[in-house]
């Protein structure tokens, strides 16, 4: 039987006759429930999410306030230079890839026709997700993943615009090293990314999830198979 809790109790739910409104509901999620509390059990009637709530309305209640993370106490989507410069600079662009297969050919050549369609105007940052080898679970995958990292930074290199130009952000995969199973994941280990390093200094190794402050723009970066758990944990 499922449950229904907050720091003041726990009340168990009864929902064989309940009508799930549009969603998908696992555990530990924040619901709204209706029905009638009868024998020390809330029988659910329709249970349904909250509705969202814009931005603009959260910050009429708490102003500056910075909720995004990072040295500041205010908030830098309130900063009217950092709001200029963006207004200033039009063309500035974020390219997100995910599961960069690095170890599969038909990957690499996309990836250099991708590069030399953006060398004439490269994007402020490239975002590159893993898992950054297609063979999970095999021997020696760190060994393997260092080198095609490498590779990586020679693929890179042959573009002299985007290399001197463009930001490389990288997030770890599900299944690359670094670390148990859990969030948040440290950032691919060093001694498997500092060939890349070389090869390209404006390289960063984000953790997964990782958030990336852009002028006024707050963006989350989450690297794992979420749909796939919740439809595994739904009730």
């Amino acid at each position: 039987m499922f449950s229904s809790e907050d720091p003041s109790g726990v009340v168990p739910l009864d929902l064989s006759e309940t009508k799930f409104h549009t969603g998908l509901y696992t555990e530990s999620c924040f619901a709204l429930a209706e029905g009638w509390y009868d024998d020390n059990v809330f029988h659910v009637l329709a249970l349904g999410f909250p509705p969202a709530e814009p931005s603009s309305t959260t910050r009429a209640y708490f102003g500056n306030i910075n909720f995004f993370g990072g040295p500041g106490e205010t908030s830098l989507k309130q900063s009217k230079a950092l709001a200029e410069m963006e207004t200033n600079n039009p063309d500035a662009m974020f390219v997100f890839l995910s599961d960069v297969w690095l170890d599969q050919v038909n990957v690499v050549d996309r990836l250099r026709k991708l590069f030399a369609g953006y060398n004439s105007m490269p994007p402020s940052v490239f975002v590159l997700c893993g898992n950054f080898l297609s063979c999970v679970g095999e021997p020696g995958y760190p060994k393997k993943l260092r080198e095609h990292l490498r590779m990586l930074g020679e693929l890179i290199s042959e573009f002299d615009q985007i290399a001197a130009e463009s930001t490389f952000m990288l997030v770890p995969g599900p299944a690359d090293p670094g670390s148990p199973n859990i969030f948040p994941r440290p950032p691919l280990p060093h001694h498997l990314t500092q060939d890349l390093q070389k090869l390209v200094p404006r390289c960063q190794f984000l953790t997964n999830p990782a958030r990336v402050q852009f002028c006024t723009q707050e963006i989350v970066i989450f690297r794992e198979d979420i749909v796939t758990k919740m439809c595994r944990n739904s009730i």
